[in-house]
């Protein structure tokens, strides 16, 4: 996102600092935490942070589309990771609270 930001940045004629590409990527990193999970929107929030026409992200949307595509895929396989680790970590409670507390439900309704 930082990359296309900074490329419609330089079609637009707009000098890019070094003070300009920090404060890009910090945008880019609250936009990626906090945009709807909607595609683009992220690209959005930094071209309007940037003052830069929105429009021009038009020219990026096929690209974007494919590289949305991978880093879903990305996400996906970095939080089914953390949930086997924290699995890993905690097995042993889990099936000791099972234990402890199978009788505490009736599963016949009663």
């Amino acid at each position: 996102m930082a990359v296309a930001a900074i490329f419609i940045a330089q079609l637009n004629g707009v000098e890019m600092s070094f003070l300009r590409v920090i404060s890009v990527s910090f945008t880019v990193t609250l936009a990626a935490m906090c945009s709807a999970g909607v595609p683009s929107a992220g690209l959005i929030l930094v071209l309007t942070s940037m003052g830069l026409p929105i429009g021009d992200v038009s020219l990026l949307l096929l690209a974007d589309r494919i590289l949305d595509r991978v880093r879903e895929s990305i996400n996906v396989v970095g939080n089914a990771f953390g949930a086997v680790i924290i699995n890993h970590h905690v097995k042993e409670d889990l099936l000791a609270y099972d234990v402890l507390h199978a009788n505490d439900f009736d599963l016949n309704g009663k």
